[in-house]
């Protein structure tokens, strides 16, 4: 009996961690995305008040040299102030709220929150490796038309009608 129980337990803990981290990298997307329909405003705020909060975070060499306004050469990579990252992501959705109750009732310290939902980090230089990211994945990948054209060869060599 006691081992089955430990089995159940073990089983358990890990469905737990396995949906935490889900929920965790869930909310991380959506705040990128609302970091990037909110850049200006949340930038200029931040700045205002001077409330951004060091990272530590490195900027890759290859953004550095893809921007032509050498924007990431002098870039201090910084998130929003961690009340501010709360406040705004505690109105996502109600798993975000039921995810915060959870980390809220381990800590009260708003950076141990943050840290804790894995959101310690600069969302626009996130951004900014994304779209480099794709950038260099679009120039791996031919054109459509070209893999339309593979695809209606592959077609016609297999004896089907287009």
């Amino acid at each position: 009996m006691g081992e089955y129980l430990l089995h159940q337990l073990t089983f358990f803990k890990m469905q737990f961690e396995q949906e935490l981290e889900k929920l965790k990298n869930d909310l991380k997307e959506k705040w990128i995305d609302h970091c990037q329909r909110n850049k200006d405003w949340i930038c200029q705020y931040m700045s205002d008040k001077n409330l951004w909060i060091s990272t530590g975070e490195d900027v890759e060499q290859s953004l550095v040299e893809n921007n032509p306004d050498e924007v990431f050469s002098k870039w201090d990579p910084s998130r929003p102030d961690s009340n501010f990252v709360i406040g705004v992501i505690s109105s996502f959705d109600t798993e975000v709220q039921a995810l915060l109750r959870f980390a809220m009732g381990l800590s009260k310290n708003p950076n141990i929150i943050i840290y804790s939902l894995g959101l310690h980090f600069d969302p626009f230089l996130e951004i900014a490796r994304r779209e480099l990211n794709g950038q260099q994945q679009a120039t791996l990948l031919p054109a459509t038309s070209e893999l339309d054209d593979i695809r209606e060869q592959i077609k016609l060599q297999n004896g089907e009608i287009t």
